[in-house]
């Protein structure tokens, strides 16, 4: 038998009243305003937030598609697909939901309800109850009656939410994932404040920074042959790469770091040929030694000064 005639629910009143008394049911009495009820139907996913007075804000399914969401309603209740209709449920496995603007869902196949109750001025209880229909009846069973079998998970906790089930991504789930990276987001942001410095023996930018750090992440502005008296020294890279270099070293000695704590330099040069020459790279390898960062280098036009053969900028990694 199909899946689709499994969820062909029987409308005598018999076969009716046989399903009322095995459903797993979301009572309108048991939900309190702010808890959520997530439903996922045969083609859509429901996402039901409790207000006041027996009024419910919809997301999703037909009001997705319709651009109402989220849409302030009642709920009327669940159906068998017919006139019988269950008036004190929000969902149940199996059944039709029926919202106050007669709008009917296809046969429910999840639910999920988040409850949050609160315990102290600073503290919240979660709740989750996950309710599924699994597809296939257990020895013994009707088509029925494994269909509308239930499998409950609750998890309880006072500063944490536990992963839910992942057979399917729900948008309960997804709503979840971002609050909480919003939130650990931001006290990441916070933990790493981000701390500006010029240290002594450089030049003294207007417009920019050479040091932040954020963390344990030193960035350090590009760098020229440029002494602390804002000389430029020599016309040639050989020069330039070498003052460079030196200026990036007192940057990170400043922050208690050296030439050995840097992941990344990038370097910019006006003659690929001129870098790539011996007399450039033996500049490199006194300063680096044996420590070899991830590294870019590009040849470019010309940079902020006419006269500047070579910038280099760096991201370091603090002890």
């Amino acid at each position: 038998m199909s899946d689709q005639t499994d969820l062909q629910l029987h409308r005598t009143l018999g076969a009716i009243t046989e399903h009322a008394g095995t459903l797993r049911e979301v009572p309108k009495a048991e939900l309190c305003s702010g808890d959520w009820v997530e439903v996922t139907t045969l083609n859509s996913t429901y996402s039901i937030r409790v207000l006041e007075n027996g009024f419910y804000s919809i997301s999703g399914g037909w009001f997705d598609r319709e651009g109402l969401s989220p849409f302030r309603t009642t709920i009327t209740g669940c159906t068998w697909g017919g006139s019988a209709i269950k008036l004190d449920i929000v969902a149940a496995c199996g059944l039709h939901l029926e919202f106050g603007n007669r709008v009917v869902t296809s046969p429910i196949r999840k639910v999920c309800v988040m409850r949050f109750r609160e315990q102290e001025p600073t503290r919240m209880k979660v709740a989750l109850d996950w309710f599924d229909a699994p597809n296939q009846p257990r020895p013994g069973e009707s088509s029925n009656q494994g269909m509308l079998r239930k499998t409950l998970f609750r998890i309880q906790t006072n500063h944490h939410f536990t992963p839910f089930p992942s057979t399917r991504r729900h948008t309960m789930q997804r709503r979840l994932a971002v609050a909480l990276s919003v939130f650990l987001f931001a006290q990441l942001a916070h933990a790493q404040k981000l701390e500006f410095t010029n240290p002594s023996g450089m030049t003294l930018p207007e417009r920019y920074t050479h040091v932040v750090k954020a963390g344990k992440l030193l960035f350090i502005s590009g760098q020229v042959g440029r002494n602390g008296d804002g000389e430029i020294v020599g016309p040639g890279m050989r020069e330039q790469l070498d003052q460079a270099l030196a200026n990036i070293t007192t940057a990170l000695q400043s922050q208690g770091a050296d030439i050995r704590n840097v992941a990344k330099i990038t370097t910019y040069v006006t003659s690929m040929v001129e870098y790539q020459s011996q007399e450039v790279r033996a500049v490199r390898a006194k300063h680096f030694g044996d420590h070899k960062p991830a590294s870019t280098s590009m040849e470019i036009v010309r940079l902020a000064n006419p006269a500047y053969r070579v910038e280099v900028e760096v991201i370091a990694v603090l002890p």
